[in-house]
């Protein structure tokens, strides 16, 4: 039976800490598989994310369980036209920016979840693509082209990325 045990890493000794999962394979033998490295200071500071597709219901829907959660912070939305004050805060983001005008937005997240469209997601991809590199980033959008998952295998190459139509536990313990 494999087991999976979370350890502390030897960067413990420098002041870093680090997760290293270990799995014990049924022959006894035992794996070590390194996982992310973090600093202290930030492990326990709210993940920053950004919404793309702010202004649209899911986009909404986002906002208002990322403020209940502690865990999450809401660091920006993304849409067609950029939105600031009250204006963004309607839509429960502190500020709304153009995708043209994204990268510092994108620049300071950990992570990006896009229920924008089509378009949106190719314009964030194709502009953004290097600000994404090293941020979590979760696509909800329908109607992927295939240039498109082109464009998201690119970014995969850079950071982790998950792409689902359908994020309801149903549909997805059916797949």
């Amino acid at each position: 039976v494999d087991q999976e045990t979370p350890e502390r890493g030897p960067e413990a000794r420098s002041g870093r800490r680090s997760s290293t999962l270990t799995r014990r394979c049924a022959n006894g033998s035992r794996r070590h598989y390194a996982t992310q490295a973090f600093e202290p200071e930030t492990e326990n500071m709210p993940k920053r994310v950004v919404i793309s597709g702010a202004t649209g219901r899911m986009g909404q829907a986002l906002a208002a369980l990322i403020q209940s959660d502690a865990e999450l912070e809401a660091a920006g939305g993304l849409d067609v036209h950029a939105r600031s004050g009250a204006e963004a805060k309607k839509f429960g983001v502190p500020e709304i920016a153009a995708i043209d005008d994204a990268a510092e937005l994108i620049r300071n997240a950990d992570v990006v979840i896009d229920f924008s469209a089509a378009a949106g997601i190719r314009s964030l991809l194709q502009k953004h693509g290097a600000a994404l590199s090293g941020k979590a980033l979760v696509i909800g959008t329908t109607g992927l082209t295939d240039d498109i998952n082109a464009l998201i295998t690119g970014v995969a190459k850079r950071a982790p990325v998950i792409v689902s139509a359908n994020y309801s536990i149903g549909v997805n313990l059916m797949l």
